[in-house]
């Protein structure tokens, strides 16, 4: 084109756009494993979503995330314990392990985010949480000391 940041820019947000594509094709074939009780499919899906998002550079709390759900259905309190814990760190605006840790990737330097908005931030708090206060969906942890510690510890 003659102009290379133009360029550059341009790459940066196909290789970006493309990202969220896969995921998002990912994610439901996730699941459709999990509503076909194919748990080792399902497994293996939520690893792909994950090892998209470190491929990708999009932080810690895209590669935590995909195994919340997994880990919850499977009771495994300390899978859930963990990744809620990265989720929780991840919504404090902090650099690359935040929830757009991806602005701080060298992948998509050439590109402008617009400026975060700290509504979106308190939303998906708000979500997170309300998935973490399911009592039914969490039974199994209600006794988990760890569990509690991170409760009161994030006033949940």
């Amino acid at each position: 084109t003659g102009r290379p940041e133009e360029g550059l820019k341009t790459l940066a947000e196909i290789l970006f756009d493309l990202n969220r594509t896969v995921n998002a094709v990912l994610h439901e074939l996730f699941l459709a494993a999990l509503k076909g009780q194919d748990m080792e499919r399902a497994r293996l899906l939520a690893g792909k979503e994950s090892e998209l998002a470190r491929c990708f550079e999009m932080g810690a709390y895209q590669e935590a995330s995909p195994g919340l759900e997994l880990a919850t259905m499977e009771e495994d309190a300390d899978a859930v314990i963990a990744i809620t814990e990265k989720m929780l760190s991840g919504l404090v605006l902090s650099g690359p392990d935040d929830i757009y840790g991806f602005r701080y990737s060298r992948l998509y330097e050439h590109m402008n985010f617009r400026k975060i908005h700290p509504d979106f931030i308190a939303q998906t708090k708000k979500d997170l949480l309300r998935y973490l206060q399911d009592e039914e969906t969490l039974r199994f942890m209600k006794e988990n000391p760890r569990w509690q510690a991170l409760i009161k510890k994030h006033a949940l």
